[in-house]
């Protein structure tokens, strides 16, 4: 019985660069048509003057940490819907694309590699599940869930320790796919799924 090859780290990673410059393009350019509002702007400008007053040791790091973490809440605020669009775009391009284009993202298509289902049919959850883990959007899910309910610096608490768990999660799953036998990461694993030689 002849088995699907799996497919190597280093394709799976080529893949995931080029879904994620092809993705930049495309929120990009949605994102030329809505224009910056002065108040994205006048924050940006206070993030940079916060900066260059820290470096200059006009301000002790408590101060920075409680005044970052407050202009970088209102910020969040400000780009709620930019940041609400960009999950949705994420979706269709990480979950309903493969799902209808063979497991396949742009990526995955043009590397010659695939995402299937070990045993059965690849379903929407599962590739909802993967994009949740692999691209973060459970973190982003629950930054929407809090970024009204809590204080500023709870919030930056909170989404910096999810951003740090996504950062680590995203390395394990290299070093898995690296080094396990079968090739799987943690979202594989969780999902039942492979990443697999298109034939």
């Amino acid at each position: 019985m002849k088995t699907n090859k799996k497919a190597t780290c280093l394709k799976r990673v080529g893949a995931y660069i080029l879904d994620a410059f092809i993705f930049s393009l495309i929120f990009g350019i949605f994102m030329m048509l809505i224009p910056e509002s002065n108040n994205v702007i006048n924050l940006n400008q206070q993030l940079s003057d916060l900066g260059e007053k820290f470096l200059n040791h006009d301000i002790s790091i408590s101060v920075y940490f409680n005044q970052y973490a407050g202009i970088v809440h209102s910020l969040d605020k400000e780009l709620f819907l930019n940041n609400l669009f960009n999950m949705v775009l994420m979706i269709g391009y990480f979950t309903i694309l493969p799902f209808y284009y063979n497991g396949q993202t742009f990526g995955k298509k043009i590397l010659k590699i695939k995402v299937v289902k070990d045993n059965g049919e690849l379903t929407m959850n599962d590739l909802l599940i993967r994009n949740m883990i692999i691209n973060g959007i459970l973190f982003s899910l629950i930054g929407f869930t809090i970024i009204f309910i809590t204080k500023e610096v709870t919030y930056f608490t909170i989404i910096s320790i999810l951003g740090i768990i996504e950062i680590l999660l995203v390395i394990t799953s290299l070093f898995m796919v690296s080094y396990r036998h079968d090739k799987k990461a943690v979202h594989d694993i969780l999902c039942k799924t492979s990443v697999i030689e298109e034939n």
